[in-house]
Parts: structure tokens; C-alpha cells; sequence
């Protein structure tokens, strides 16, 4: 695929595979009269020929930009898928080294440090990128940039009106700039592991750091007790005596109580105090682990998400700019009771199914999707038409002109088509004779010169005519 200058990519819109003797097989464009005669008979087929509208043969603007080493993403500009996310390329967190932390208070300062660093994370809004197609579709998509290539746009065909600038796109710029940062989620987690190990290194130093002093404050507690015992013993075995020593074994035994006093209130605090930072220390440890839990998950719901828009380059010439491509899509109008109904129909894959038509068959559908990717994005232009007042008045504008059942030209081709399909036996007499009196009925109109102008596009990645 080499693309001239400055032109959008143009894939065929219906293709079949060729066996080759020598390496895989390669794929090659199916008649267009072939697609539009099968096209229509199917509609026949299926659904009232009173309600048939229109076919229209439609173009999705669509964007291939580079997103990283090797990889891609895709942009569609009509706005009909989005994707979310939380922008965590700036990593909040700042460097503690835990080893120069001596004490308790200080580290438990340093995680609520860390807390209120990951709460950035969390409070962070989440931005929307428009277009950005993921998953299937993305590589539906990519899946076209591997078949044959139409010089220009048809004519006859319309181009499904962006919706959305193709200026340079912040949020996707942020998304992408997130590729390089997910892996600070792996460094979270053994930033938890040290902090881990921190805060047990730190109550085992409280402790040690302690002990000497309680177990002092221990054994003076236990030595008064027990002087304060003698000392009540000697003043019960006095009792009568209310003479000077008796009062001075009373002031003796209130000074060993008042000391008794002061050091189990100060053993007491010790203790606590142990306690109390042992407690705090892992509660702060706890609101930490819940505080990574929560970033990581969020840096892993965007791994995830890139990991879903993020497709191989492959041998795509993004390298110096985006990469326009243009979707070939069918656009069938149905009109009942005054409302419009469009189905959408993605690019399609001929396949031979050996079937023909018989007594109770009048034709045989040989065209098939040619992926899930595809047909999800179609599903969502067919909502995107009947959700959007503006989107369906372009589609019924272009209908007056580019009607493929009214163009002088392509009628001809659905003609040419039909008698294909009767050559190949996957049509009877009945249907073609069913479908040239629907085109009979339809006014025919030639396309104009000026809408004649091939799509090009410009320097900056849109489509315009």
C-alpha cells in the first residue's frame, strides 16, 4: 500500500480471495455492478420493495495515526465511538528512602506523605477521547489496509461529514503519553513492600528503644510494692504508738506511694505510647494499601484500554504524519409510515457456497461481512444516523443526489450485475425481472460534473470535497 501525498487510502469495498501456486492467497476487487445487483436483490428479498428508499455507497473518514514505537491508533471522525480514562501520566508520588527514617513519628509522616500523593491520582477527572476506535473494531479496520485500493472515490459516492476537528488531539495525546507510565503500577506495589518492611523495622526499634526504661521502671515498681508492704506492716504492728516514729514511717510510706504513682503512670505511658504507634503505624499502613490498591487499579484499566487501541504498524506510513484512510460503506434507506430507517453495511467478502437458486430458492447470498470488527462499527453509524437529527438530514440530502437505484449510471451497473448473477445461477429470472421493475419505476438522474470531483485530502488528515 503506498499512498500518493497528501491522498486518503481507498480500500475496495467487496474482495475475494485468489489461491496462488506459491505463498498465501491475496485478495482482488468484486465487480462493483456484481456488489450493487446482489446488494439489492438481497433487499428484494428480504423486505417490502415499497419501502426501499435509497442505496447509497458512503466513505468513513477515518484517521491512522503513529501512537508509540511500532504501533498505531485509529481515529474515526463522525464521532461514533469513545473511549474514557483517568489521565495518570504525571506520577505523583515522590521518593522517600526509608532507610534514613529513624523513628516512628518520622515514617509515619512519610506514608501519610504517600497517601496524600496517590490521592492526586484518585481525584483526577477522567477525559473522554472522540473517535478513538479499540478492540475489534480497531483491527477490523486495520484489516483493509490489506486489500486491493481504488485510485479515487467513485463518483457516485457520498463521504460520511466528520464531525470532529482533525487538529491535534490533547486527550489522545495524554492517553498516549500514559504508555510510557503504566509500568509505575509494578512500582507501586514494591513501593508497599518497603514500606512494609519499614514500618515493622520501626515498631521493633520503638520496642527495643523502650524496653531498658520499662523494664528499670519495672523492677523500681516492684521494689516499692514491696517497701510499701514492710513499711504498712511495721505502722499496723505500731498501732498504739502514736509517737515520732510512727509519724515518720507515715511520711516515709506517702513518699513510696507517691513514687509507686509517678512510675506506673510513667510505665503506663510508655507502653501506651508503644502501643499507640504501633497502631497508628499500621493504620496509616492499611490506608496506603488501599490507597494502591486503587491507583494500580487504575494504571491497569488504562494498560488495559491501551492495550485495546494500540494495533501493530505493520508496513503502514505513519512514520511522517497520520495516514488517511476512507471506509467503504453501503447505506440502505428504508421509509415506513414517513420514517426513515438506514442499515449499514461494512465491507464485504465474496464466498463461493457451491448453493444455487431451485424451485424454493430465488437467489443465493454470496456476500458476507468481513469481520465482527467491521460490523460493529456499522452497527454503531446506523445508531449514530438514527440518533442524530443532523447526521440522518445529510443522509437523506445526499439521497436526492447520489441515490444508486436513480443514477443513470449505476442503474446500469445493477443491471449488469443482475445478469451476472443469473450467469452464476445465483439468481432467478424472477428476481431480475422483480428488481428491473423497481428501477423502472425510479426517475433517473445523471450525476452532475461538479459532483464529479474526486474526494481528496488535504494537508491536515480531513476529508472535504
Amino acid at each position: 500500500m503506498e499512498p500518493r501525498e497528501n491522498e486518503p487510502v481507498v480500500p475496495a469495498s467487496v474482495t475475494h480471495p485468489i489461491l496462488l501456486d506459491v505463498g498465501p492467497s491475496m485478495e482482488q476487487s468484486v465487480p462493483e455492478d456484481y456488489v450493487l445487483a446482489s446488494l439489492l436483490l438481497r433487499t428484494l428479498q428480504v423486505r417490502d420493495a415499497n419501502e426501499l428508499e435509497f442505496i447509497l455507497k458512503g466513505y468513513l473518514p477515518i484517521v491512522i495515526e503513529p501512537g508509540g514505537a511500532g504501533q498505531l491508533v485509529l481515529m474515526e471522525r463522525v464521532g461514533l465511538s469513545a473511549v474514557s480514562f483517568t489521565p495518570v501520566s504525571e506520577y505523583p508520588v515522590r521518593d522517600i528512602d526509608f532507610s534514613e527514617i529513624s523513628s516512628a513519628d518520622h515514617l509515619l509522616s512519610a506514608i501519610e506523605s504517600l497517601v496524600k500523593d496517590l490521592s492526586e491520582v484518585e481525584r483526577k477527572e477522567r477525559i473522554s477521547v472522540l473517535g478513538l476506535l479499540q478492540g475489534e473494531m480497531a483491527e477490523g479496520v486495520m484489516a483493509t489496509l490489506n486489500l486491493p485500493t481504488l485510485s479515487s472515490v467513485e463518483n457516485y459516492a457520498v463521504e460520511i461529514p466528520s464531525v470532529l476537528e482533525a487538529e491535534k488531539n490533547d486527550p489522545l495525546s495524554q492517553l498516549l503519553s500514559t504508555a510510557y507510565d503504566i509500568h509505575r503500577s509494578r512500582e507501586l506495589i514494591e513501593l508497599l513492600g518497603r514500606v512494609e518492611r519499614a514500618v515493622q523495622e520501626a515498631l521493633e526499634g520503638e520496642t527495643k528503644g523502650h524496653s531498658p526504661t520499662i523494664q528499670r521502671l519495672t523492677m523500681r515498681i516492684e521494689r516499692l510494692e514491696r517497701e510499701i508492704s514492710t513499711i504498712q506492716s511495721r505502722i499496723q504492728a505500731m498501732e498504739d504508738d502514736l509517737g515520732p516514729r510512727r509519724r515518720e514511717l507515715g511520711d516515709l510510706l506517702k513518699n513510696r506511694q507517691k513514687a509507686l504513682k509517678r512510675d506506673l503512670k510513667r510505665r503506663a505511658e510508655l507502653t501506651q505510647r508503644n502501643r499507640s504507634a504501633s497502631e497508628a503505624l499500621h493504620r496509616a499502613f492499611e490506608r496506603l494499601r488501599d490507597s494502591v490498591d486503587r491507583t494500580t487499579g487504575i494504571y491497569q484499566e488504562v494498560e488495559q484500554q491501551l492495550h485495546q487501541i494500540l494495533v501493530d504498524s505493520e508496513d503502514v506510513p505513519v512514520s511522517e504524519g497520520p495516514l488517511s484512510l476512507l471506509l467503504p460503506v453501503y447505506l440502505i434507506g428504508f421509509s415506513k409510515k414517513g420514517v426513515l430507517e438506514v442499515e449499514v453495511l461494512p465491507p464485504l467478502h465474496y464466498q463461493e457456497t457451491g448453493q444455487r437458486v431451485g424451485l424454493m430458492r430465488e437467489f443465493v447470498d454470496t456476500l458476507t461481512p468481513m469481520n465482527e470488527g467491521l460490523v460493529k462499527l456499522a452497527s454503531r453509524l446506523e445508531e449514530a444516523i438514527d440518533r442524530n437529527p443532523s447526521l440522518m438530514q445529510d443522509i437523506r440530502l445526499f439521497s436526492r443526489t447520489k441515490n444508486l437505484l436513480a443514477l443513470e449510471n449505476t442503474q446500469e451497473m445493477i443491471r449488469e450485475g443482475g445478469s451476472l448473477l443469473l450467469a452464476e445461477g445465483v439468481a432467478r429470472e424472477s428476481m431480475i425481472q422483480k428488481m428491473e421493475g423497481l428501477l423502472r419505476g425510479i426517475p433517473i438522474r445523471k450525476v452532475d460534473a461538479q459532483e464529479q470531483e474526486a474526494l481528496i485530502i488535504p494537508e491536515d488528515g480531513s476529508g472535504t470535497k
